[in-house]
């Protein structure tokens, strides 16, 4: 049962790593952040609140209001 459910974690924890490289790829992409969080199920402000702030070219990460 606890291995199970450690492989559970690391399921998420790769899982979230790679939900965090898909929305970088996709900002550099120019994706904008509506869309982002459309795909996600949660808000464009919401989705710049969770992945925005460590996008490593902060020129390009306008907040959502910006967003087109």
């Amino acid at each position: 049962m606890l291995g199970g459910l450690r492989a559970a974690q690391d399921a998420l924890r790769n899982n979230e790593a790679q939900v965090e490289k898909l929305v970088a790829a996709a900002r550099e992409y120019g994706i904008s952040w509506r869309s982002i969080g459309t795909v996600l199920g949660i808000s464009k402000q919401a989705a710049w609140e969770r992945f925005g702030r460590a996008d490593p070219h902060p020129g390009r990460n306008r907040p959502p209001e910006e967003d087109a």
